[in-house]
């Protein structure tokens, strides 16, 4: 049994239609919502990870809708409606709340949280603008996110009750900072610069000392151990890890439809979302059996995206 709970994103819709090709640049894939890709209900855990737990999103009759998988509790109650979907799910440290980008109150999308148990959602950001990418510190008190209220994307930081400024780190003219991700002891931001090629960079938590780690080999969506030791990420489409100061990369996947992916609490495992027959499904490996992944959800045509893992 994976220890911990995955929150993962589900995308369901009442008849097949055509996914969307992975974009060309982390950008590119936050401004197509990653909403297009085809799927229908019918998606099971497999029989070993039965009892995992997940916050998704369903498209047509349910979009929008974050269930937890396994038990299947829905913890929002949507339209059909594009302008209801609910993406981005990510679990607060201590497992009682989820931020998420809702397109509730803007076509764009809003950062908003809501209770584990489905209570209590609030709309945390409030601009015309691409609001997006939410990640909690390590204290659950402050709130990552991806904005361009300043005419590119930066990365922000604010309080997670929304109350005072949200605070730009990033704010390079004409260069695009994506994926932010807090380090376990609260001091380090990784992020995605997406420039000529996009590529992986390390911040301190207040917004100085940026340096890349990684040397633009279209590298996307970096995650931390839970130790703070190692960083997971997509490069190419592919799962890569290599040590926190960017030294010993090293390839797990060879695909080129893998993306997202998220540590198991104990550090043992990686999970992902893997496109195939024109969806995404989670996949995922243990660190300790060398490359090779399986399959996580099966079943009918259908995507799950945006994994996150809680803390048992």
């Amino acid at each position: 049994m994976l220890p911990g709970t995955l929150t993962v994103l589900l995308l369901v819709q009442a008849a097949p239609a055509t996914a969307l090709p992975r974009a060309a640049s982390p950008d590119d894939a936050r401004r197509s919502v990653r909403a297009a890709h085809s799927a229908v209900a019918g998606d099971t855990v497999a029989p070993a990870r039965a009892r995992w737990e997940a916050a998704l999103e369903r498209n047509a009759a349910d979009r929008g809708a974050l269930l937890s998988l396994g038990t299947l509790a829905r913890l929002t109650n949507d339209s059909a409606a594009a302008s209801a979907w609910r993406t981005e799910p990510v679990w607060r440290p201590d497992g009682q709340r989820v931020a998420f980008r809702s397109k509730q109150n803007d076509p764009l999308g809003e950062i908003h949280v809501i209770n584990a148990d489905g209570t209590n959602e609030q709309r945390l950001t409030n601009n015309p603008t691409f609001d997006h990418d939410p990640g909690w510190s390590p204290n659950g008190a402050r709130i990552l996110f991806v904005s361009d209220r300043g005419g590119d994307d930066d990365i922000w930081i604010m309080n997670a009750d929304g109350s005072g400024a949200a605070t730009n780190l990033t704010s390079t003219p004409g260069i695009d900072e994506l994926s932010p991700a807090m380090s376990p002891d609260g001091t380090k931001i990784l992020y995605v610069v997406d420039a000529a090629s996009a590529e992986i960079w390390i911040m301190n938590a207040d917004g100085t000392g940026q340096t890349p780690l990684t040397g633009g080999a279209g590298d996307d969506e970096p995650a931390w151990s839970p130790d703070g030791t190692m960083i997971a990420f997509s490069r190419n489409s592919q799962i890569w890890t290599m040590n926190a100061n960017g030294s010993n990369p090293r390839q797990w996947t060879s695909n080129n439809v893998d993306d997202e992916p998220a540590w198991s609490p104990d550090g043992t495992r990686i999970v992902f979302s893997r496109g195939q027959d024109g969806n995404r499904k989670l996949w995922g490996f243990r660190l300790s059996n060398g490359p090779g992944a399986e399959q996580l959800v099966s079943g009918s045509p259908g995507s799950s995206e945006h994994p996150s893992w809680r803390r048992p």
